[in-house]
């Protein structure tokens, strides 16, 4: 890890623009600690507004210095704007290992509509104790709208610096240009810390990390080979660099497109080491995570479910959060927060909005790094102007297969979302946790006595009667968000038989559950005696949702044969498995071994995949004519 260039580069900054050095041993620490992603816990972040420092008039050079406390460990917020282009710029200053804070910058736009802007985006700071000199030159729409910039800072906060303890750092944001231009393109875009040229023909050249990219695909020699010859189709091409913008500029975050991002990028290649992403003090959110792959698991044990929990004394730790979520402003859709360490295994968890038939659903989810299985009791208490208004209580067996948690923790009204733009709604969290040998435990209305209904975490709405004659409490709500199926029997109004809050599944309730852990915590430990009929539920409740959960669990699964997976993957239309089967030669550790005979079943990719359809790859004669044989 020394010879990173990534550590090396940071050390570089680190130097630079410093008298006094951080003595070697903090520095050997540092590296050590990042090489086991690992980093320390900090409270929980507030964003606090600064006013920008106007050095010179417009047009261009537009610049703004913002000067930032380095009190306390917390996300400052800056905005400014030209001609209606807004934009807010958010420093995080957060602990190191070996007593050193780091800055971590990204600028956010907003306010676009329909507009699309060409900007060159400068970043500096220049302090003795820490210095950095980034920028980029992109093209911005609602869907590329955030700049990040690397970790640019670290230094001693107690260290003299002309015999006096610094204060603040002043960060320099420099908009040279700006024009409004036609369409967005990924052509001539330099992103921040961009080593090589990534270019598709005269279409798309972008300057990008190389060194990233090369880290998540060991055969990525073979794909640029191919992208910059043309051998990829135009569509193929685009879903490349969408990949690579929703990993450098955090594109499409909170939208479906990441997920299919993500997936893109696993089908050309893209398959190792995403834990270098999927850190504690990762600034993707929840949902963003949860598309990584490492989520999707199928769990080779037999099943041993926790009847009772004990009252054995137990891990645990409080934490108390000011929600501050607004959807329409891209900086606030979501808040990100570090929790305090329980045991040895460290957590993050992401609180959001996210929008439904009857309103705003807040929602808290969290991802773990587990050590060793543990069950977790997990206590939510939202206060109303210092009044406790909700209270939730849920358990969950977490491991290294199955490391989430997502809580529904109320319906927000006018009044509620009102009162949390002012600051009143506060989140008290309380965790604890116990070691455990088993594998299953279910949650009850009446979590004290442990009897009844089960229910889902958090807000039940509705329920769910399954053929054992079990109820399942749900938020209807957030499973309308999830399932075409269910959003009709739970809303639809126009059929006599649905718009109710009470609906029956023709299936048993541990699979209801299983595909509802699913939609809810985004990981599972899957039974293999369970997978064809959890595919079979997703299916039939036409669920986007469970269907990429299990599509990527089968393909990382070593019991399940190649052979078999390809049947799943025709018979469930998992377009990753077709891909990887038509395209061995990227497959990297996605290979699949199969028979010429095998391949021919996917031969041919339908009009949605990447490779298929208007802008996809040019279909073969034989392949013309074998579709026509089938649709006759």
């Amino acid at each position: 890890m020394a010879d990173d260039p990534h550590v090396l580069a940071f050390l570089a900054r680190v130097h630079q623009g410093r008298r006094d050095r951080v003595e070697d041993h903090l520095h050997e620490h540092f590296i050590r600690e990042r090489n086991l992603h690992q980093r320390p816990q900090f409270p929980p972040l507030q964003l606090v507004p600064v006013q920008a420092e106007h050095e010179y008039e417009h047009p261009f050079p537009l610049v703004d210095v913002f000067k930032f406390s380095l009190q306390g460990d917390s996300v400052k917020t800056a905005s400014s704007s030209w001609q209606g282009l807004q934009w807010k710029v958010k420093c995080s200053i957060y602990n190191l290992p070996g007593e050193l804070l780091a800055t971590r910058v990204s600028v956010d736009f907003f306010n676009l509509m329909d507009r699309v802007f060409k900007a060159t985006v400068k970043y500096e700071m220049n302090e003795k104790f820490a210095a950095a000199n980034e920028f980029a030159e992109v093209v911005i729409d609602s869907n590329h709208s955030t700049i990040v910039f690397p970790e640019t800072g670290a230094f001693a906060p107690g260290r003299l610096v002309d015999g006096m303890l610094p204060t603040e750092i002043a960060v320099k944001i420099k908009l040279e240009h700006a024009e409004i231009v036609d369409q967005f393109s990924y052509n001539n875009q330099s992103w921040v810390m961009g080593t090589r040229w990534v270019r598709y023909g005269d279409e798309c050249s972008v300057r990008m990390n190389f060194d990233v990219l090369k880290n998540l695909n060991p055969c990525h020699d073979k794909f640029f080979d191919d992208l910059r010859e043309q051998v990829l189709s135009p569509k193929e091409a685009r879903a490349f660099f969408d990949f690579a913008s929703a990993i450098f500029n955090r594109s499409f975050m909170g939208l479906d497109l990441f997920h299919e991002s993500v997936r893109n990028g696993l089908k050309f290649g893209f398959t190792t080491n995403w834990d270098s992403l999927n850190t504690v003090d990762s600034e993707f959110d929840f949902n963003s995570r949860t598309a990584f792959p490492g989520y999707q698991n199928v769990l080779y044990e037999q099943p041993s479910e926790l009847t009772s929990i004990s009252n054995r004394e137990t891990a645990g730790m409080c934490q108390i959060f000011k929600l501050n979520l607004d959807p329409s402003d891209v900086t606030t859709r979501f808040q990100v927060a570090s929790m305090n360490n329980v045991k040895s295994h460290t957590s993050q968890f992401t609180f959001y909005l996210e929008n439904s038939p009857n309103g705003y659903l807040l929602i808290a989810g969290g991802c773990f790094q587990m050590e060793s299985r543990q069950l977790v009791n997990l206590k939510l208490t939202l206060f109303d102007s210092g009044v406790s208004c909700r209270n939730i209580q849920t358990f969950r067996i977490l491991h290294k297969e199955q490391s989430t948690i997502k809580v529904v923790i109320a319906l927000l009204d006018d009044d509620k979302m009102e009162k949390m733009s002012r600051g009143k709604l506060l989140l008290n969290f309380q965790m604890h946790m116990n070691g455990t040998i088993s594998n299953v435990v279910r949650n009850f209305e009446d979590q004290t006595k442990r009897i009844g209904d089960f229910a889902m975490p958090g807000l039940v709405t509705g329920y769910i009667n399954c053929r054992d004659k079990k109820r399942i409490g749900v938020c209807k709500e957030h499973l309308a968000n999830n399932s075409e199926h269910l959003n009709m029997l739970f809303f639809n109004t126009v059929f006599e038989d649905c718009g109710k809050n009470e609906i029956t599944v023709n299936e048993d309730s541990d699979i209801v559950l299983d595909a509802l852990d699913i939609i809810y915590h985004r990981s599972l430990a899957i039974f293999p005696a369970q997978i064809n009929r959890v595919l079979d539920l997703a299916g039939y409740w036409l669920s986007a949702t469970m269907h990429r959960f299990m599509e990527i669990a089968i393909l990382h699964s070593t019991h399940i044969s190649d052979s078999a997976k390809l049947e799943l993957a025709a018979e469930h239309h998992f377009d990753i498995i077709k891909y990887v089967a038509r395209h061995p030669r990227y497959a990297s550790t996605y290979h699949l071994s199969l028979t010429d005979e095998e391949i021919m079943q996917v031969r041919i990719p339908a009009d949605n995949e990447v490779d298929g359809g208007t802008g996809g790859r040019p279909r073969r004669v034989e392949d013309l004519m074998d579709l026509e044989e089938q649709q006759e």
